[in-house]
């Protein structure tokens, strides 16, 4: 790993063995949490030094999900020789509170928390598709429905819940159904490749020829805006940031009105994230670094990394290996 991130880094921590650090470290106070291979790890968020460690299992993957869930940090990890899914909490402590293991295996990106419950889609293999509603508290499952199509993504919205299925054409692209998975009602037949749920903010990516981001209304789904973009999305604050006749460019997420456009960029996406005022653009060759207020390139690298999160004027990411800490409101003063 070079040290060639484009933002002035803080800390840098080397993790003992091989992992990759995907999902987006959660800060917590002082702390900041990650899922670091094998393991849960909480740095300091000053200087990241590790507060403490909570073992996984050999062989248990780089994980799918890290979820703050009431007191507990919530994660999955690969039940072998099964090939199937466990879900493990972890107190703020580091201590393991409880595992449950699952029929299925868990999909990447199709874990989130209401109140009251843990909401987890799952492949079960030669069932098909079920929604697990957990107790956050304990793991106890009180819930293991069978969803009548396919489904990559799923987001709370009140008392119901909105997934998306961006690899069946013959389903539903958008269902709507009741938090336990019943009372399924198609809502649109387009094919959705990316779903964000963010407080009053429900973004969409369709997939198909005429692919699109919307800003949908979360109460009645009503689309308040669409604008032409393909591949990937990401929302951030007020501003929503997506790939559009080979550019990425980023609109206001409340009217829908163009922002900026940036050079044509050089490789096709591979995934696009936004955390802090700061957009990650990842491609097979690495990532770019854009200003998420005006598109203006802070740097490009070689090394590849997940997905940021912000706190404090902080960005926390992960990489091969490592966890960084960068402070963002330098290059955004």
């Amino acid at each position: 790993m070079t040290d060639n991130f484009p933002l002035p880094v803080r800390w840098r921590a080397t993790l003992p063995s091989f992992c990759l650090v995907w999902e987006p470290p959660v800060p917590d106070g002082d702390q900041v949490v990650a899922r670091c291979g094998e393991a849960i790890v909480a740095f300091g968020a000053d200087r990241g030094d590790q507060r403490w460690r909570a073992e996984l299992g050999s062989r248990t993957g780089d994980g799918t999900c890290l979820v703050s869930v009431g007191d507990h940090f919530v994660t999955d990890v690969i039940r072998r020789p099964q090939r199937l899914s466990s879900l493990i909490a972890v107190r703020r402590d580091g201590t393991v509170a409880w595992r449950v293991d699952l029929p299925g295996q868990v999909i990447r990106g199709s874990v989130a928390a209401t109140q009251g419950d843990l909401l987890v889609l799952g492949r079960e293999p030669g069932a098909g598709q079920f929604l697990y509603r957990l107790d956050p508290a304990t793991g106890d499952v009180r819930g293991r429905h069978r969803l009548p199509w396919a489904a990559t993504a799923l987001a709370p919205l009140g008392d119901s819940l909105l997934l998306a299925n961006g690899s069946d054409d013959n389903a539903p692209g958008l269902f709507r159904t009741t938090l336990d998975g019943g009372d399924p009602q198609a809502v649109s037949d387009e094919p959705v490749a990316r779903l964000i749920a963010a407080g009053d903010q429900l973004l969409t990516l369709s997939r198909g020829g005429d692919s699109a981001v919307r800003m949908h209304d979360p109460a009645t789904l009503a689309v308040r805006w669409s604008a032409p973009a393909r591949d990937v999305a990401a929302l951030d604050g007020d501003a929503v940031f997506a790939v559009a006749d080979g550019a990425l460019v980023s609109w206001d997420a409340g009217t829908g009105t163009e922002r900026w456009r940036s050079e044509p960029l050089p490789e096709e996406p591979g995934r696009l994230a936004a955390a802090g005022g700061i957009v990650l653009y990842g491609h097979l060759r690495g990532n770019g670094f854009y200003r998420g207020d005006d598109g203006t390139l802070l740097g490009e690298t070689t090394d590849s990394y997940g997905a940021p999160a912000a706190a404090g004027g902080r960005i926390y990411a992960g990489g091969q290996q490592m966890v960084l800490c960068a402070d963002a409101s330098a290059r955004l003063s």
